[in-house]
């Protein structure tokens, strides 16, 4: 029978932490983000323990707990939890991270360790958690299954070869604003940027990136797109039943987007996820940046 052992982090297991941390981003990743980007953790793998190193004695004060996970005295896995990061989500607990290695995957151990972060969050005051996960991540499976809430994704498609990267990354802004049951009304904004490397591209030359509106409230949300300099929204459709497409007028460069279509997500207890997909085509190709819009003036943040 394997031996198995979730250790506290001391001093000693930081090493172990940020290898296992770092080989896992390897292979959790590989495709969903740059290869740059994992190459740049991989080699500052020193860096990341000297960082650890440094910071350790302050996470015991904020409360912050980390864990190696052991099989047969070897690392394979890690965990981090605390209090939330997120300024709208401030009094909740949240699960910082939590790795293991393909080679002890689907043996229940996740299950374990994410049951064992729950206890820890609430044996430190917490009732509920949030954790960020990449749209992509097959990971978002698991937490689903654990109960975890994927709320209200967003794709961003528009034509591969119209993009031109010396221009700037192409750059568009949603809205999601609507109230929850109780009669409370939200607004969220968020963005997606098109970047090398970190889009998909279907059949048709369509380049693809997804944003999540996370932890919304069940109720009814309508959802647009904000204008921007370049390019006109196309079209709209759903990606789930639970998402009503309102066309308003004809496609046109020049109108507002809200003013073309918008969707209306309603979020209920049998249907907490709803998704849709925005589409953009190009409509000027001169001297402006595909930035030149207002995107120092979007926020990010609940209001």
């Amino acid at each position: 029978m394997d031996k198995i052992e979730i250790k506290e982090l001391t001093l000693e297991d930081i090493p172990d932490y940020v290898k296992v941390n770092t080989l896992a981003w390897q292979e959790s990743y590989k495709g969903l983000i740059a290869d740059s980007i994992l190459d740049e953790v991989l080699n500052n793998v020193e860096d990341s323990i000297q960082k650890q190193i440094n910071k350790f004695d302050n996470d015991k004060k904020n409360n912050i707990k980390k864990f190696v996970f052991k099989v047969n005295n070897e690392a394979v896995g890690m965990t981090g939890i605390g209090k939330s990061t997120y300024e709208k989500y401030e009094d909740i607990g949240e699960l910082y991270s939590l790795y293991l290695l393909n080679k002890v995957k689907k043996k229940e151990y996740g299950k374990m360790l994410f049951y064992h972060d729950v206890k820890e969050l609430i044996g430190l005051g917490f009732n509920s958690m949030v954790i960020g996960c990449l749209v992509n991540n097959p990971a978002n499976n698991f937490y689903k299954h654990m109960g975890g809430k994927l709320i209200e994704v967003v794709t961003k498609k528009i034509k591969e070869n119209d993009i031109t990267w010396a221009h700037g990354n192409p750059t568009f802004f949603f809205v999601a604003e609507g109230t929850d049951l109780s009669g409370a009304a939200h607004r969220y904004e968020d963005y997606v940027t098109f970047v090398p490397d970190n889009y998909e591209t279907d059949g048709n030359g369509y380049a693809t990136v997804s944003v999540t509106l996370r932890n919304i409230p069940l109720g009814q949300y309508t959802i647009w797109e904000k204008p921007v300099l370049r390019y006109y929204l196309k079209d709209v459709w759903a990606d789930t039943e639970n998402v009503r497409i309102t066309k308003k007028a004809e496609a046109a460069y020049g109108k507002d987007p809200k003013e073309t279509a918008v969707g209306t997500a309603a979020l209920t207890v049998e249907k907490p996820d709803a998704a849709l997909t925005f589409l953009n085509e190009k409509a000027r190709y001169d001297k402006f940046s595909h930035t030149d819009c207002i995107k120092n003036t979007i926020p990010l943040l609940f209001s």
